[in-house]
């Protein structure tokens, strides 16, 4: 499949003419032209792109629909998302995900996973027709509201499904541009729409690498500090609390999670050496040569991660917001000392990779502080496994493990992390 190029510098109505020309057997350069016209919002020509959307389902083209489903979402014409969702009672498996991302992009709702069933092995037929009907029943004729349904829980694990999910903290796809070779390709965890870190590819078998975009803006930090209160002393994650961090858990995307309250044994380090880097780490024996390990100044960041084996560690907590002050660093240095066990709140996702030169996948869990970078610097500092709210995403948009929750559990015995 060749790229969809962008067109030369030319005036929306050379773009409008190519377009809306009669060309039907060509469709890639009437595809550039709507992925172009998108990009500069053309709202006047929505209606036009949406033709051009039913033309490429009609021909089951499903490489260029994932391209002018993302047209037809920048334009912005919001009343284009009914006609979108008028569409997936009758569209093929592999225009729901397009059809669902531009509904969502456009009026702000969107649905969970279904319950219960997979993506992939012998209940795909069954995951597709909820998928189908769940984003069939969106009421778009009002405001989104984001809800959080709590499930089953004890106190220490809690399940929860996240209705029109806000999306403020979300793992997400990067911008597409018009010189992609696919839809979507590079996906990065985002606070309030900016992108904090890269996390990798669409690739399943692909080496993929950490690597920090930017800070937390101050919508995101200051949503995470509304409920700081809430969890200054966590024991158990009890009904009061799930109500006090509610607003955080429904700022999630939409999705199914597993929040757990856990003590884990972290450090601080300036190096990326989860699974993603692991050909960094073959042949080094001594954890004091790790250090000398990474020179690129970008990799020299404080992250998280349990005290260091020699080998690749699968669990790296990532900040995201850039300095700590002392002054709280030492409060909760106190707090903790005279007994008091407050919990950062961690949104996370465990990814699965399975390299071409290697015979068993890699899972690895990769968390980002949402509150708590004060707290996280204050237990290593002290020597005392963190206590942290973990929030999983159990159906990230990135593979994963067939059972996320099980495939945690072993990461945690591997790292030392105990449920309180």
């Amino acid at each position: 499949m060749s790229k969809i190029r962008p067109a030369e510098p030319a005036d929306l109505e050379t773009l409008r003419a190519l377009l809306s020309s009669g060309a039907r057997s060509d469709l890639e350069p009437r595809v550039r032209a709507a992925f172009e016209l998108g990009a500069v919002g053309d709202a006047d020509s929505a209606e036009q792109i949406e033709a051009l959307l039913i033309e490429t389902l009609e021909r089951q083209n499903s490489h260029l629909f994932g391209f002018v489903a993302i047209a037809v979402e920048r334009t912005g014409d919001v009343a284009a998302a009914r006609r979108l969702q008028a569409l997936i009672p009758d569209a093929p498996e592999w225009a729901l995900y397009w059809l669902g991302r531009a509904i969502k992009r456009l009026s702000g709702h969107s649905a969970p996973p279904p319950e219960g069933v997979q993506w992939s092995g012998p209940e795909r037929d069954a995951y597709v027709a909820k998928l189908r009907e769940a984003w069939a029943a969106l009421d778009l004729s009002v405001d989104p509201t984001p809800s959080v349904v709590w499930g089953a829980a004890t106190d220490t694990r809690v399940e929860a499904v996240v209705h029109d999910g806000r999306g403020v903290f979300a793992l997400g796809p990067d911008p597409t541009s018009g010189k992609a070779t696919w839809p979507e390709w590079n996906y990065s965890w985002y606070h309030a729409g900016q992108g904090l870190y890269g996390v990798g590819t669409v690739c399943s078998t692909c080496e993929v690498y950490l690597h920090r975009a930017g800070w937390s803006p101050q919508e995101a930090v200051d949503l995470a500090q509304s409920v700081r209160s809430a969890v200054a002393d966590v024991r158990t994650l009890d009904r009061q609390l799930l109500d006090a961090i509610e607003p955080v858990v429904g700022a999630l995307a939409s999705s199914r999670y597993q929040l757990r309250l856990i003590d884990q044994p972290l450090e601080p380090v300036t190096w990326m050496d989860t699974w993603y880097t692991e050909d960094a780490l073959e042949g080094v024996t001594d954890p004091d040569d790790l250090a000398d390990i990474t020179e690129d100044p970008v990799n020299h960041e404080r992250l998280y991660q349990p005290p260091h084996t020699g080998r690749p560690n699968p669990l790296v907590i990532a900040p995201t917001q850039p300095d700590l002050d002392p002054a709280t660093v030492k409060a909760y240095v106190q707090a903790i000392t005279d007994g008091a066990r407050p919990a950062a709140l961690v949104a996370a996702h465990l990814g699965e990779r399975h390299n071409w030169d290697r015979e068993e996948p890699h899972t690895a869990f990769t968390g980002f502080v949402v509150d708590g970078h004060h707290k996280l610097a204050a237990y290593a500092e002290l020597g005392i496994a963190a206590r942290i709210i973990l929030i999983l995403d159990l159906t990230p948009p990135l593979r994963t493990p067939g059972d996320p929750s099980a495939a945690l559990d072993g990461l945690l015995v591997e790292t030392g992390g105990i449920g309180v």
